[in-house]
């Protein structure tokens, strides 16, 4: 599934200077424009090499050997900005990750690296009017302020191949890491990770998730890999930071100010809402989808025949799903509809399956889970219920469940 920019279009580039091939240059966030302007982001097109060819590649990096010898970026234009590459932290499905220190304040940041050819791609074949890029920046200078969410930087540095966005460094794991980490057999009588330490750490993520729902921001992919865990220097408490907003969305509004359906289903399908992936599925059937991969029949814009055919979901909802999920998996360490001992191929269709016919807690547990729900606290089962509902109008809002008493008890 990709992602969705269902209300913005992107600003048009006249009368901007495009970067020189070879010459990163700092370049102003375009405002959305208006009818007419165009699909691509403002710049340079000349798409030169893709990242999976960094070491060959020199109009991005200094460079000899791209994977294992010093790399910097370099802003031509003012302010002046000198990155120094230090190692790779992931990547993506549009490209990768570094960590790099800013030369001229010796901060540590990470930059996020787009590969234009492939948001480019993205574009054509998904029919969006922004690239993800552009997206996740706007959504993070919405809501990036609060403690509890990455923090973006107000720069952007683009080259003709790519683009560079400096945010905020977290020097931590991810929760995935937290609760499986490596060598470490599970044992459902001594689970490795203190209980009372995972609420609170559950407990700092819906605070966060609360400030972005109160912005009208839903996030649509919140799972472990997604929310980092740090330790505080001073206290030595853990504290969450949601990252990765590229699949998040500004909910539309009514003019009356009530939450309007989105139409693109997004999201990994472990986590997924129910209702998304029905919405998915139908868009995905061989006999309704033309030449828009999913767009509807013959190939017509997405959100006017899903509109006809009253197809889409409510992604605020949504996220409190994929949260109750993230619940289970934090106080159970257990994988709720991710089965890791079937072949990767057989993956996806069986945790969709395992979605879509779910009934309600704790009906639909397997049997082996239903020994991990009868350890939980009666506040925990009860929450869980809640969040876990296939009825999306029965589910508790953010704010309802960060001020739930079980969740606030010590």
């Amino acid at each position: 599934m990709s992602a969705d920019d269902e209300k913005s279009n992107v600003g048009s580039d006249a009368g901007s200077d495009s970067p020189r091939s070879g010459e990163p240059s700092t370049v102003s966030v375009p405002a959305p424009g208006g009818a007419g302007s165009p699909k691509v982001w403002p710049g340079t097109w000349a798409l030169g090499k893709d990242e999976e060819a960094h070491r060959e590649s020199a109009d991005d990096w200094v460079v000899k050997d791209g994977r294992k010898h010093l790399r910097t970026i370099r802003t031509l234009s003012e302010p002046f900005r000198s990155y120094k590459y230090l190692e790779m932290l992931g990547r993506g499905a549009q490209g990768y990750v570094f960590k790099m220190k800013d030369q001229q304040t010796q901060k540590i940041v990470a930059v996020k690296c787009f590969s234009k050819r492939r948001l480019k791609e993205d574009q054509e074949r998904n029919c969006l009017r922004n690239p993800a890029i552009w997206h996740e920046y706007q959504l993070l200078k919405t809501v990036g302020d609060h403690p509890g969410i990455v923090e973006v930087e107000k720069l952007v540095m683009e080259t003709d191949s790519y683009f560079y966005v400096p945010m905020e460094f977290v020097d931590g794991h991810d929760v995935h890491h937290v609760l499986w980490p490596r060598g470490q057999a599970y044992s459902m009588d001594k689970p490795p990770i203190d209980a009372k330490r995972m609420k609170a750490l559950f407990r700092s993520v819906m605070e966060a998730l609360t400030y972005c729902h109160d912005k009208y921001v839903a996030h649509r992919d919140l799972k472990p890999s997604n929310i980092l865990v740090l330790e505080d220097k001073q206290t030595g408490a853990l504290k969450t930071k949601i990252m990765d907003f590229g699949l998040g969305a500004l909910v539309p509004k009514t003019p009356t100010g009530d939450p309007m359906e989105m139409r693109r289903p997004v999201g990994t399908t472990a986590w997924c809402a129910p209702e998304v992936l029905e919405v998915f599925g139908e868009l995905m059937r061989s006999e309704r989808h033309g030449g828009g991969g999913g767009m509807g029949p013959e190939g017509r814009a997405g959100t006017m025949w899903q509109t006809e055919q009253g197809l889409g979901y409510y992604a605020r909802p949504a996220d409190i799903w994929s949260s109750g999920v993230l619940l289970w998996e934090m106080m159970t360490i257990d994988h709720l509809f991710h089965r890791p001992g079937i072949a990767p191929r057989e993956q996806g269709a069986t945790e969709n399956r395992l979605v879509r016919k779910w009934v309600a807690m704790p009906e639909s547990l397997e049997p082996y889970q239903q020994q991990f729900y009868k350890k939980l606290p009666s506040g925990c089962q009860e929450l869980l219920k809640k969040m876990l509902n296939p009825d999306y109008q029965k589910r508790p809002t953010a704010r309802a469940v960060f001020e739930d008493p079980w969740l606030q008890s010590e």
